[in-house]
């Protein structure tokens, strides 16, 4: 059993957020351990050689880094990529990544409705009450396209795919703080399973101190397709 406790000091010192992943989602990196990544790519780019190939290499580290950097400073916590083999023998991939934001939330106020209101004002959706047990909880989705910038006087860029995005958020009893968990997917066809998937990951939140689920990995219910993982 996997199980992850999300370091989030970056907003909260001593505050952290568990929640157990599915299978299927691997890690790619956590707040406050963005070492375990950097060493990662640098071993990457080790195995390239040397020569034009391992400058490409490095300008591509160099660019993740820089990116799971602004994720990190903007709440992001923990980084996850899915990748499921289907049964027509394609495959489907997602993003996961769970953020953490603080709120000044009165005490005492910490209700459903009240997270609905900061959801909706911050995120301009229309939040479903759900129920999870950590706490008061809303979920909603959306569809998002994010363009390139083209060069002054080069064609414009191709057209991106529409990006399927999936979330729950989670506020602490306290009223501090709100956990989001999003799944993202270009994969149009396999968006109802990859929801079923959000869902049963979303009950797994605890915050603070040592998460109560310690069991058998959950199995989402009514995923659609038989999604197994190729790898391992």
């Amino acid at each position: 059993m996997s199980e992850v406790e999300a370091q989030t000091q970056q907003t909260l010192p001593g505050s952290s957020v568990w929640f157990i992943p599915l299978p299927g989602f691997h890690q790619v990196a956590i707040s406050g351990r963005l070492d375990e990544l950097r060493g990662r790519c640098e071993e990457y780019v080790r195995e390239v050689g040397e020569g034009e190939s391992q400058n490409a290499a490095i300008d591509g580290v160099n660019s993740v880094i820089a990116m799971v950097n602004s994720l990190f400073a903007n709440g992001v916590c923990y980084l996850a990529t899915g990748l499921f083999g289907k049964d027509d023998g394609g495959y489907s991939t997602a993003n996961l990544a769970l953020s953490v934001i603080e709120t000044e939330l009165p005490e005492g106020g910490a209700t459903q409705l009240a997270l609905a209101g900061i959801v909706e004002a911050k995120w301009g959706c229309d939040p479903k009450p759900v129920d999870v047990p950590a706490g008061p909880a809303v979920a909603w989705s959306d569809v998002v396209r994010i363009g390139l910038d083209a060069a002054p006087g080069a064609a414009p860029p191709p057209e991106l795919p529409e990006v399927h995005q999936m979330h729950v958020a989670v506020v602490h009893p306290d009223g501090r703080r709100i956990a989001v968990l999003q799944c993202s997917t270009t994969d149009a066809g396999e968006v109802d399973s990859y929801q079923a998937m959000v869902d049963v990951m979303a009950a797994t939140i605890w915050f603070d101190g040592e998460s109560p689920y310690f069991r058998e990995e959950p199995e989402p219910s009514g995923a659609g397709p038989d999604f197994r993982s190729v790898l391992g």
